[in-house]
């Protein structure tokens, strides 16, 4: 069972980046797929105890770039190079 919003306590503190269904709000569509179902991960690794957060596509799984704040983790999933 996936796990909510509520569960993560870093993003349960911004509500307003997220829909009923935990997808991005502002996010950009897959730059793959196209679809508008992108949710993001966060990945704290034992080596380094900064919390990343990963923008990932919830259709097709395409991810990326890591980023150190939600914010920028959106805004870096929004651009098209």
């Amino acid at each position: 069972m996936p796990a909510k919003l509520e569960d993560y306590e870093e993003l349960a503190v911004r509500p307003d980046l997220f829909d009923d269904q935990n997808h991005i709000i502002g996010a950009e569509d897959c730059p793959f797929c196209g679809s508008d179902k992108v949710v993001v991960i966060m990945r704290v690794y034992d080596v380094d105890p900064t919390t990343y957060y990963i923008p990932a596509c919830d259709n097709c799984s395409c991810y990326g770039p890591i980023s150190e704040t939600l914010e920028k983790a959106i805004e870096t999933w929004n651009k098209r190079y």
